[in-house]
Order: C-alpha cells, then structure tokens, then sequence
C-alpha cells in the first residue's frame, strides 16, 4: 500500500514538475536537483517519502527532451559519440558483476551503480551540453552553486562554532547518525564528501567573481569563495586539504591569465588559516590532533594492503560489485610496523577498489572512460572561448578528486554528478559533432584575459 502511494506520489509529481517546465527553462530543475543531490538518501530525516534530488532530475530531463524535441514531434537532438558507448559498457559491465556476485538484489549496492559509479552522472553529462548550452542556462548552474556553496560555507562555520541552533537540518548534529561527528561533516554527514561539495562551490563562487558585473553579487561570490575555504579546513580532512591546494596551484599555473593570483591566493590561504587558529576555541588542538593521527593511516594500509590481495586473487573479473566488505575478512594480514586496524572498512582509493570489485578488466574501462571524458574536456585546444573559465573550474575540482580518490573509501553522489555535468557542459572533440566532409570547421578566435572585478 506504502509503496503503491508512493509511485502515485513519485508519477503526479513528475507530471507536475514537467508541466511547470514548459513555461520555464529546464535547467533551472536540473540545477535544483543538482544541489539538493547533497541531501541524497537523507529524506527520512528530513519527512519527504522520495528524494527531491531525483525527483527534480527526472522532471528536467523530461521537459529537456520534450522542449528540444518540439513536444515529441521531432527527432531527440542527443546525438551519443564513442565516449557515451564506453560509459554504457562501464555500467553494463558494473550491472553484470553485481547480477553475477549476487548483489544486484541489495538496495545499497544498487543505488550505488546509479548514483556512485554511476548512470546518473553518465546520464548528466550526456545531456548536459543540451541543457546548459547557452550563457543564460550556465548562468543558472553558477548561481545554484554559488547559493549552495553559501549553504555549505556557513553550516561548516555554525558546526565549528558550535552554534547549534542555525544548523539545518538538525541531524546533522547527531553525532550517531553518518560519519565524522567531531567535524563539519555539514548535510552530508561526512567530512570528506562536505570537504568535495564546498571546494567544488568555492571553485564556482571564483567565478562568479570574475564574470558577474554587479558589484554585490562579485561582493557575495567573494564571501562564499572564503566560506568554502575555511569549510575545506573546518572538515579536518588532509586529503580535502592537499586536494583542494593541488587543484587550486594548478590552476592558477596552468593558465596564463591567472598566474598573477598566486600569490594573492597563498597569502589569503595562509592568513585564513591563522586567523581560524587563533580565533576559533578549540580549533588548533582538533587540527593538531588531525595532522598527528596515525590510526586512520594505519587502517587505510591495512584495507590496501588487503585490496592488493584480493586483486592477486582475482585478478580479471574480481569479486563483484560492492562486495569488498563482505569478502576482504580473509585477505587481512598482519604487518610488522603498524597494528591491524580496518577490517570491515572500505578501500580508502577509489582505483583500488574498482579494481578489488570489476576486476582489471572493469577498473580499466572505468579509468579510460574517466579520463577520457574529463581529461579531453580540459586540455581541449579547440574548445570555444566562452567555456574557458569552466575549463579551468573543471581542472581545479577534477584535480581535486582525484587526490581524494586515491586517500578516500569511495565516490560519493553529489561530487560525482557535478564533475560528470560540468565535465558535459564544457565538451570535448570526443562529444562534439563533427564537421560534414569538405566543410572547413569554424577557426576559434585566440582568447583574452580573463575579465578583472574591479
């Protein structure tokens, strides 16, 4: 009874969400369900019965279609290249193993092959060129991020402060429910994914700053830019530290343009720290505690230590999807130096862990799809002009990522779908069409410098 209420729930919604759609753009609903993927699998605390985050993707995508298809009457205009074949074999693939291993049946291990590995974030980065395709759409999307990242940046601040009564939504304080209760952990109840979302909206507050003209909107774009730097540091976690200053360094290298705010970014960085150090009570001796604690890197060599077993074990097809937790018990080994601490942990590196559970022959097509589809959309010479500074926002959180996949137990929803849809908004020859024969593809004009506040 329950479950049928809810398909009607979950049918009149969409209808409702799509009917809306039709007098506005649809990428004002993907925005929305992109943000509010941060409260994924959170809808028993906070009363709702389905997630909006999925709701709202479902909806916009549909009024996406229908908009681009002049209501069903023309042909879909998503035209899938090689690359979205080779995300369809990850996925198929993935799909196999858990039918094979047995786990396709089990809730968690299949909402993780949508939203983790996923066929969400493929399915965003499909579309997305689709749906942020002109200024005004991708104006949308920064906005939604910028706002978000001011949510993020001030609950981190209230959880640090200890300022319990402006934290929303309230189970956030719950120190039993989720993960890392002595951090700010912020609605995702868990500091390294808090540590992904405010670094990823820090990026897209950046810039804000540079391509807004209106001077209190760069002013707030600057505030959310320090918010979601001191949340990074508010999170205690060294991975969202040294990821967050690797993405940051090579940005600000790679890029001509930017390379004279070096230094203004290592000073801010520096003085925020000192200033939180000395101004927050309490702070300096939970960042001590942080910076010396050997437990957590004892359990990540253990949980590696037996990852590398398991793939000597079986080395092709692996162990099956989500499965390292229940198979690893054996593969733990005592070592010599450090205790024997992790068992029933996962993997802390995301390559490692695909590897342990699709085997080299999935991890390999996992990790050739990631690259390919991000890494062709950042170092893109023929990219168009206009989507430069998202380029180098895609650089900085991909970077970003990737340091956290290989210290951090795993992907998580809402960084994933934003790197896959940024990923899709910015393109790349392997999702571009290309130009009939004998047609001269149009000559990119050379860019300028980035535009200056001021």
């Amino acid at each position: 009874m329950v479950g049928a209420f809810l398909a009607v729930a979950l049918i009149l919604g969409l209808g409702a969400a799509v009917y809306v759609a039709r007098a506005i753009d649809p990428a004002w609903l993907l925005s929305a369900g992109i943000a509010t993927d941060v409260f994924l699998a959170r809808g028993s605390k906070l009363g709702v019965p389905v997630s909006p985050s999925r709701l709202l993707l479902a909806a916009g995508s549909l009024a996406l279609l229908a908009r681009a298809s002049d209501g069903w009457r023309r042909p879909l205009p998503l035209r899938p290249r090689a690359i979205h074949w080779l995300l369809l074999a990850v996925l198929v693939w993935a799909a196999g193993s858990a039918i094979v291993s047995g786990s396709f049946s089990d809730h968690n291990a299949l909402w993780a092959l949508v939203d983790n590995l996923g066929a969400a974030p493929f399915w965003m980065f499909l579309i997305a060129p689709l749906a942020f395709g002109t200024e005004e759409q991708r104006r949308i999307l920064l906005g939604t991020l910028v706002a978000l990242g001011g949510y993020l940046g001030l609950t981190a601040l209230f959880e640090t402060l200890h300022l319990n009564a402006l934290v929303w939504p309230k189970y956030i304080l719950d120190p039993r429910y989720g993960a890392h209760g002595d951090r700010a952990r912020g609605p995702f109840v868990e500091a390294i994914a808090n540590g992904l979302g405010l670094y990823a909206c820090g990026v897209a507050a950046a810039m804000g700053v540079a391509v807004w003209r209106n001077t209190w909107a760069r002013r707030a774009c600057a505030a959310v830019v320090g918010l979601c730097a001191a949340g990074c540091l508010f999170t205690l976690t060294r991975e969202i530290w040294i990821g967050a200053a690797a993405g940051t360094l090579l940005a600000l290298t790679g890029f001509a343009e930017l390379r004279r705010f070096l230094a203004p970014a290592l000073v801010a960085g520096l003085v925020l720290t000192l200033v939180s150090l000395a101004a927050i009570p309490g702070f300096s001796s939970s960042l001590s505690g942080r910076t010396h604690d050997q437990s957590s890197i004892w359990v990540r060599k253990n949980v590696a230590r037996a990852a590398v077993n398991m793939i000597d074990a079986r080395p092709l097809l692996g162990f099956g999807w989500n499965n390292f937790e229940k198979d690893s018990l054996s593969y733990f080994r005592q070592a010599d130096t450090y205790p024997l601490k992790g068992i029933g942990v996962p993997v802390h590196n995301v390559f490692l862990l695909t590897a342990v559970e699709l085997g080299l022959v999935g991890a390999t097509l996992w990790a050739l799809a990631l690259f390919l589809s991000v890494g062709a959309a950042i170092f893109d010479p023929g990219g168009p002009p206009e989507l430069r500074l998202w380029r180098i926002g895609l650089l900085a959180i991909f970077t970003e990522v990737l340091v956290v996949a290989n210290f951090g137990p795993s992907t998580y929803p809402f960084p994933t779908l934003l790197l896959w849809t940024w990923a899709g908004l910015v393109g790349s020859p392997l999702t571009r069409a290309q130009p009939a024969p004998g047609v001269e593809p149009a000559r990119v004009p050379k860019h300028g410098p980035l535009p200056v506040p001021g």
